[in-house]
């Protein structure tokens, strides 16, 4: 199984709707594919990402942290596929 860890605000603006998109899309591939999702934001978009994981039928491979103080409490606890990367900023998703 390949995890994907994202670690960021949780917004439309740093693209946690086009991942969750993307994991659906590898799923229907037959991709063993893990999505985690780190990082705190307002209800309504964590409600907004947790719906659309449940209507494209993902709930079980995508995972909400919420918020992680300590990145490496959440890297040491996942399997050594997770790969690292860095990213200064990402352009707005539209």
């Amino acid at each position: 199984t390949f995890v994907f860890a994202m670690v960021s605000s949780l917004t439309p603006m740093k693209g946690q709707g086009t991942a969750i998109q993307a994991i659906y899309e590898l799923i229907q591939k037959g991709l063993p594919i893990k999505l985690i999702l780190a990082g705190h934001g307002k209800a309504e978009y964590e409600k907004q990402f947790k719906d659309l994981a449940r209507t494209l039928q993902v709930s079980e491979i995508v995972e909400f942290e919420g918020l992680v103080k300590e990145i490496t409490r959440l890297i040491t606890r996942r399997p050594s596929d997770i790969p690292e990367i860095q990213m200064r900023s990402v352009p707005p998703v539209r």
